[in-house]
Order: C-alpha cells, then sequence, then structure tokens
C-alpha cells in the first residue's frame, strides 16, 4: 500500500470537523508504516517485523529536522496569510514509538512559542504507549490529547487490536492523563452484527 501522502515530515492542512485545519507533523520513516498495533480495520496495512517496535529501522526524522520542517511550513503559512488551528503529531502508525518522542516534542513546542504561540500541539496515539515514563511526560506537554481506546475488555483488546499492552494498566493511565479524547472504532463481525467494542467509562476533566 502507498503511504505516499505521508512520505514527508510536514503534510498537509488537513480539514476536519473534529480538528478544523490541521497541519500535520509525521514522525515515523518515510514509506513505512510503524505500529505496535495490528488493528484489523487500519488502512496501512499489518504490521511486520522490526515495524512493531521503538525506533527500530532507519530513516526516522531527527528532532532538528522535524523542528526545521514545521518552522519552515508555518513561516510560509504566515507569509500567505494561511489560517492553521492546530499543529497535530500523527501519520502512518503510532508516533509516540519515535527514539526520541520526548525531544521532538520539546522541539515542536519552542518552534510554536517562538512563530504561533496560540496554536495548539495536538497528538494521535493508540494509547499502549503511556505506560513508558518518556511518553507519559511528553503527553502532558501537548495541548490535546486524542488517545484510542477501541475495546472494553482484553479478550476483544487482543482481537480487534492485536495489542501485547496489559489492558488494565492502559485503562489506568488513561484515567490519570487528563484531560484527552478518547477516539474509538465501531465495527460489525462477520455477520454485520454490531460489535459492543468499547464499553470502558473513562472520566476526563
Amino acid at each position: 500500500m502507498s503511504l505516499s501522502p505521508l512520505e514527508r515530515i510536514v503534510y498537509g492542512p488537513v480539514r476536519s470537523r473534529r480538528l478544523g485545519v490541521s497541519l500535520g507533523i509525521n514522525l515515523l520513516p518515510a514509506g513505512m508504516k510503524v505500529c505496535n498495533m495490528d488493528c484489523a480495520y487500519c488502512q496501512y496495512g499489518w504490521s511486520r517485523g522490526p515495524a512493531r517496535y521503538r525506533g527500530q529501522g532507519k530513516g526516522w526524522p531527527t528532532v532538528e529536522a522535524v523542528a526545521t520542517a514545521t518552522a519552515a511550513r508555518l513561516e510560509e503559512a504566515s507569509e500567505r496569510n494561511e489560517w492553521i488551528d492546530r499543529l497535530t503529531i500523527a501519520g502512518h502508525g503510532e508516533p509516540t514509538l519515535h527514539p526520541d518522542f520526548e525531544a521532538v516534542v520539546a522541539g515542536l513546542r519552542d518552534v510554536r512559542d517562538r512563530l504561533a504561540p496560540r496554536l495548539p500541539i495536538a497528538v494521535f496515539s493508540n494509547s499502549t504507549t503511556i505506560l513508558w515514563p518518556d511518553i507519559g511526560r511528553s503527553l502532558l506537554m501537548v495541548d490535546e490529547r486524542y488517545m484510542k481506546l477501541d475495546a472494553g475488555d482484553p479478550v476483544m483488546f487482543a482481537r480487534l487490536n492485536a495489542s501485547r499492552a496489559p489492558f488494565r494498566d492502559v485503562i489506568d493511565r488513561l484515567k490519570a492523563l487528563s484531560p484527552i479524547t478518547v477516539q474509538a472504532m465501531f465495527v460489525r463481525d462477520r455477520n454485520r452484527n454490531a460489535v459492543p467494542a468499547c464499553s470502558v467509562s473513562i472520566v476526563s476533566r
């Protein structure tokens, strides 16, 4: 499957009902899906071999490259009087698998504070990496956290997302990571019956 729309660090802006005019930040190696999940519905296909693990393989954009590309695009937007609602860390996989994710976020904050101080920074994550201390700290450094939770129990979590993360620990950390926006995919089984994938209550303040 071609990943050509996301073969650069900065892409878009993308227009959406949730995020408005969002300038995407892709932290993953060009042309490769990198994710520690294998969601049944993923538009980028399956995660294979080293592509499931943090920092494996080549082609990860450096902290400096991310900051430079983002600064250049924000300066271009300013020159064109182009409206942008937020910076969104996303891409073709799980962005928090970047080996220097904490430093990347710090660099993005510096760029934002210098060039567009009112611009929120958002992140899309599959939630499993919040168990790692540096990722937990990093997520608190962004303004908006959109965290995946497709399942309400460990069995569905394994079936739908093929995740190896301990489900209950993920739930506990999501509760502690506040405020968040929970994103979930509602699915049907082979007989087209609705599957109650997500039934966990998370209070976010």
